[in-house]
């Protein structure tokens, strides 16, 4: 382990001499001269304020260190606060991660031991509730349930209580939906220091309601602490600037409004009471005793009103609860945006584990209702690998080499064990299947669907599905053949058979390629793209149904930057605000139609940058209404910024993107400072810019960031950020981060899959939600085996539940935590209340249904069921957790 400046402050020797001169009152007058140098220096006003000390201590689960010294770091840290516990009767502890605590479990019982006790007695507190303090943009919705899921039952299983405060105090930017996702697993209460860390506008307050768009809110208290609060604005001193109140109760906002705004209506009058949160971080290790002394003092000196936790702290600030402003939109942090993209594998490994665990869940669900027993500790351990992966200084890209090297593997394990427990489940489910052809295909998405299929098959054949019709297919390369499938069921079952033949039919198919000396078409049924065959740019994409250009200007264009930093900064996290000033020089190389068959055209651009080669696809479907695109980079250039552009002929102020559990419109024309510093912004699956009666969605497989700015003669620009390459940081301490190493993030080859939907009227209209989601959840296909049958047969094609009407997502199916009941966690996404129906197979009866929040707890009866059906009624926007007690039939 490198050196740690948190080793030196921790020392036994430096907390001896602490304790001796503080037995010997040597303090005091130091305390007294350094406080007033403190306050003079800052403009700090005391009189105005009661301070409440809060001890905790940051600790990152992974950064500038690997999780085994995080192991020992977090030992140091308990160790110090359950020493400060014996040594002063007023000091408190809080600690945010049940991660931290099922460490201390695991390697160190006789600590944990003492650890419970100090909790029971009040005085160590338990904060946060998530597993470990995530990523909140990156992670979709059902991740954010889990990590609450996982998170608080630990802490009622160990403690006999959860945690009442969401406390993500590092986090880089807080999605819209987080306060019902808090509320709806037990907290009231929100705290960050982070918002503070903007880099352009001030965050326009300390004490707010934070809303989501469904309408749960959660107080909520943001602002620096520990030593942040001497050197980083705002400061101790701006507090009570920051901290005034509007002259009008309950007023609500949003980044429509602008902060300039909102300072114009603050009137004179600050908070009373201060929170300063307290204990030496990072690294964990703090409260260290000289902190706890030199507030000890201020104590004594009446500069301190109490030490406290922050559960009472926030006791405290509900008197104010018909006096302080409402925020109704997301937290977005005016920094570390290059973190949407950094460790471009890292993200697509992320991504695929949550569409890995998602299907292994729900297959194991189904296997377990058919009398196979449910894996539930082996998926929970799969799911708490990959929680601890979306760790704010991992999942983001801001770690240190060695510290991916444990994540590489850890996404491995998770692969390898969905799929694993993914062919247990099918084949426990086949055995109940009444099956005649040779190949199975599931789909895990509540609604029916068709898919693009690809596997391995040789030989002279053809495809027929359960109703003898004929499916079409194209044979590729590797011996694999692609075909469009025919509709399979919700959550269900389809099959198709193979029957050799002497000749394959001819098929029929809308796709056409038009090849001249300028320009390449392609086209089917639906779009006609033309390719400049001087640049390999898209010069138009045309809808004929729609009869719409939808480009503005060269398409599909990849554009690289090069970014400029100083010599020190937080390079993995941040990008060059400066970037677009910097372009550089994209090389034209060649053009080629790369497949033309009955199933689907592909046409391969490639182009250079120095050594960096970058191959594009742009391909299109017989019959299906999209575009796809492909890029795949070797790429070797350090400090470079790729982005993939298309300049849209829409005409609209506003982008709409997926964010966890929902939707989140954001300004492409801003009107105000604070929707300028948002130039880049975090998406997940899909974003849509829409007119009136016209629209584009963007679907992506593995990226987060995006930008959407409006130009006068372009109209909006879409642009998706592919990858950058910045340096690791140097490791060690977290003095040390900002300084670079002398590597480049590892990794030299990428890839990201996307597509254009082109649609009448909005993202509603498109159904873009489930669109971005298709695109993401392939279907599952196996080769049926000849296998024994149970005495109890479903009949293929068949669905095992559906859930209508089509704003309604399915987020999990999983078995309870408590018993063998199945959950389901659903959504609603369009902004629409609903009437939710929900089926399931006729040879299932329902037994009990019940709504449950997202710990599975606090069961409330749903009497709208009957036999197999359930109704209910769900608000917009809102989650809803159902359980569901099954009783099998005898007879479908």
């Amino acid at each position: 382990m490198d050196f740690d400046i948190m080793d030196l402050l921790n020392s036994p020797f430096l907390d001896k001499i602490g304790t001796w001169m503080d037995k010997n009152n040597m303090f005091y007058v130091p305390v007294r001269i350094g406080w007033k140098f403190i306050k003079k220096l800052l403009g700090f006003k005391s009189k105005f304020h009661d301070i409440y000390m809060i001890g905790q201590s940051h600790l990152d689960a992974c950064w500038t260190w690997t999780w085994r010294e995080t192991v020992v770091k977090n030992y140091k840290t308990f160790s110090n606060a359950l020493r400060h516990i014996k040594d002063y009767p007023f000091f408190t502890f809080s600690c945010s991660s049940p991660q931290y605590f099922f460490w201390m479990e695991r390697y160190f019982p006789d600590k944990f031991e003492e650890i419970k006790k100090r909790v029971k007695q009040g005085r160590i507190e338990l904060v946060g509730g998530m597993w470990i303090e995530p990523d909140i943009n990156l992670i979709n919705g059902e991740s954010l349930a889990r990590q609450r899921l996982y998170g608080q039952r630990y802490y009622l299983k160990k403690f006999g209580e959860i945690s009442k405060i969401g406390w993500l105090s590092d986090t880089f930017g807080y999605c819209w939906t987080l306060p019902q996702v808090l509320k709806k697993s037990g907290s009231e209460y929100f705290y960050t220091n982070k918002m503070q860390w903007n880099d352009t506008n001030s965050w326009p307050f300390v004490v707010f309601f934070w809303q989501s768009p469904d309408g749960s809110k959660v107080l909520t208290y943001t602002y620096s602490y520990t030593v942040n609060l001497l050197y980083q604005e705002p400061t101790l001193g701006d507090f009570t600037e920051a901290s005034r109140f509007l002259t009008e109760k309950n007023q609500t906002f949003n980044y429509d409004d602008g902060f300039e705004k909102i300072e114009k209506l603050k009137g004179k009058h600050p908070l009373r009471e201060f929170g300063f949160v307290y204990g030496i971080g990072d690294g964990g290790g703090g409260p260290i005793r000289s902190e706890i002394i030199f507030f000890k003092e201020l104590f004594r000196k009446g500069e301190v009103k109490k030490f406290v936790t922050m559960g009472q702290y926030f006791d405290i600030l509900k008197k104010y609860k018909d006096h302080i402003p409402i925020w109704n939109d997301e937290m977005y942090l005016e920094d570390h945006r290059g973190c949407y993209t950094s460790h471009a594998w890292l993200k697509v490994a992320n991504r695929n584990s949550e569409q890995l665990l998602y299907k292994t869940d729900m297959l194991a669900s189904i296997a377990s209702i058919i009398n196979w027993e449910y894996p539930r500790k082996r998926i929970e351990n799969l799911y708490k690998r990959l929680l601890f992966n979306q760790f704010h200084d991992i999942l983001p890209g801001s770690a240190i080499p060695e510290v991916y090297e444990d994540t590489r593997h850890d996404f491995e394990v998770i692969n390898a064990g969905c799929k694993g427990l993914m062919d247990k489940s099918l084949r426990a489910i086949m055995k109940n299947l009444d099956l005649s052809g040779d190949l199975l295909v599931f789909n895990p998405l509540n609604w029916a669907r068709k898919d693009i299929i690809e596997l391995e098959k040789d030989g002279l054949f053809i495809i027929k599905d359960k109703s003898d019709n004929i499916i079409p297919y194209q044979k590729i390369k590797d011996n694999k053949i692609i075909f469009i499938s025919s509709e399979i069921p919700a959550i269900g079952f389809n099959e198709y058979k193979y029957e050799e033949v002497s000749e394959v039919p001819e098929i029929q198919s809308d796709l056409v390629i038009d090849d001249t000396d300028n320009e390449l078409k392609i086209e089917n049924i639906f779009i006609r793209a033309v390719l400049n065959k001087k640049d390999g740019n898209l010069k138009s994409i045309y809808h004929k149904k729609l009869k719409r250009e939808i480009l503005s200007g060269k398409g599909n264009e990849v554009q690289i930057f090069k970014e400029k930093f100083g010599p020190v900064g937080f390079f993995a996290w941040n990008l060059d605000k400066n970037y677009h000033n910097h372009p550089l020089e994209v090389k034209f190389e060649s053009l080629n139609v790369l497949e033309k068959g009955p199933i689907r055209l592909v046409v391969e651009v490639n182009k250079s940058r120095n050594r960096s080669k970058i191959r594009q696809l742009i391909i299109l479907y017989r019959n299906i209404d999209r575009i796809d695109f492909k890029i795949e980079l070797e790429f070797y250039e350090g400090w470079n910024l790729v982005k993939v552009a298309f300049p849209l002929d829409i005409e609209t102020k506003t982008v709409n993107c997926e964010i966890p559990f929902g939707v989140i419109p954001r300004a492409t024309k801003p009107n105000n400072p604070s929707q300028k510093g948002k130039f880049e912004i975090a998406s997940q699956r899909w974003l849509d810019l829409s007119e009136e009666s016209f629209g584009v969605s963007m679907l992506n497989r593995t990226r987060y960031g995006f930008d959407v700015r409006y130009d006068e003669d372009l109209k909006n620009i879409l642009r998706m950020t592919i990858l950058r390459v910045p340096k690791y940081p140097s490791s060690g301490s977290p003095i040390t981060s900002i300084i670079p190493s002398k590597e480049f993030h590892k990794q030299t080859k990428f890839s990201v899959d996307y597509s254009l939907s082109i649609h009448k009227g909005d993202w509603i209209t498109n159904e873009s939600h489930r669109k971005g989601i298709e695109f993401n959840v392939p279907v599952i296909t196996r080769e049926i085996e000849k296998v024994s049958k149970s005495n109890s047969v479903l009949h293929v094609p068949t669905s095992i539940i559906t859930i209508e009407p089509s704003n309604i997502i399915l987020s999990t199916l999983k078995q309870c935590e408590d018993d063998n009941s199945i959950i389901l966690r659903i959504f609603e996404t369009t902004g629409s209340e609903a009437e939710v129906k929900i089926k399931l197979n006729d040879q299932f009866q329902i037994n009990k249904a019940e709504e449950v929040d997202i710990l599975e707890l606090n069961p409330k009866p749903i009497e709208s069921f009957s036999e197999n059906k359930i109704s209910l009624t769900i608000k917009k926007f809102e989650i809803k957790t159902i359980k569901i007690d099954l009783i099998r039939g005898e007879n479908q």
